[in-house]
């Protein structure tokens, strides 16, 4: 395995902090849930190119967009947002076309054309350029963006890379019928159950769910464009400084070395657990602080 450690040392402090919050200190989930309640999170929708696009946002500096995985909505970031918030950035994630309260595109779409709703985000907001992250799926959408688009990028972070990976079936991204028992509706449960963030409440689970279970019948799209995006080919052609990180109990991670030899000029950095998903302010403090650093990064 490659030496990830020299690239990013300074993680695992954001780590112990985390962990080590002074006696009578709201832990960082805690801090994270009271910005949300606390209405620091707006919503709003744009124009896209299949329809409209839902986002939430918080906070003001540099624009951070949060693109997200395949199953998944914009509520995978909630612990995020008002991280990056704090941290002095605009985070804006929205709900991919197909999935969350987003419009689907009329047929199965690629990575390349899910990627223009960062065009459309953007540009609704009046913002130039940005740093980009993407989770997974999300992941794809942010690298084919900045490689179609590298002056709009200032940094860019790949949560879970994807060189090298490829769908060996659909079948399990093909959600079950609609049923008048209801069938489907536990099967959905049960899936996203699978994805659960050990941390996860009920109510949590029970607010995605709710999400997921409208987009339903086009959410499987993001799969499939995955499962025919070439990662590596579009790795090569990013130009901007990237962050590329993955859980250690990721399936993905399988494919970090990989990568690594890809683009060796990459920062890289492992996660515990299932990283975002089980991790999300470690995630988020590993994204902040690269992005400080690179927020600067003139246009290419």
């Amino acid at each position: 395995m490659l030496d990830r450690r020299r690239l990013m040392g300074s993680a695992a402090l954001g780590f112990a902090a985390a962990a080590s919050a002074a006696p009578g200190q709201a832990a960082p989930r805690d801090r994270g849930r009271q910005g949300l309640s606390s209405g620091a999170v707006r919503r709003g929708y744009c124009d896209g190119p299949f329809g409209q696009i839902h986002y939430r946002t918080a906070g003001r500096g540099t624009p951070v967009i949060l693109c997200h995985g395949a199953g998944r909505t914009s509520h995978g970031y909630d612990l995020v947002l008002p991280r990056l918030a704090a941290t002095g950035f605009r985070a804006i994630a929205f709900d991919t076309p197909g999935a969350g309260l987003s419009d689907a595109a009329p047929q199965e779409p690629s990575i390349a054309e899910l990627s223009t709703a960062i065009d459309a985000v953007l540009a609704h907001l009046g913002v130039n350029s940005a740093c980009i992250a993407g989770h997974h799926t999300g992941g794809n959408m942010a690298s084919a963006f900045a490689a179609r688009r590298p002056r709009a990028v200032k940094a860019l972070a790949i949560s879970g890379p994807e060189a090298g990976f490829r769908y060996t079936s659909y079948a399990e991204t093909i959600p079950m019928p609609a049923r008048v028992d209801g069938a489907h509706v536990m099967d959905l449960w049960r899936k996203l159950a699978g994805y659960r963030a050990p941390s996860a409440t009920a109510e949590e689970m029970t607010r995605n769910f709710a999400y997921e279970l409208l987009a339903r019948p086009t959410s499987w799209h993001l799969s499939f464009a995955t499962g025919k995006f070439d990662a590596a080919a579009t790795y090569l052609k990013v130009r901007c400084p990237t962050l590329v990180l993955c859980g250690r109990k990721e399936g993905l991670f399988a494919y970090m070395d990989d990568t690594q030899r890809l683009r060796p000029d990459f920062a890289y950095l492992e996660l515990p657990g299932l990283g975002l998903d089980e991790v999300p302010e470690a995630w988020a403090d590993a994204v902040s602080r690269f992005f400080m650093r690179h927020r600067s990064h003139p246009a290419i």
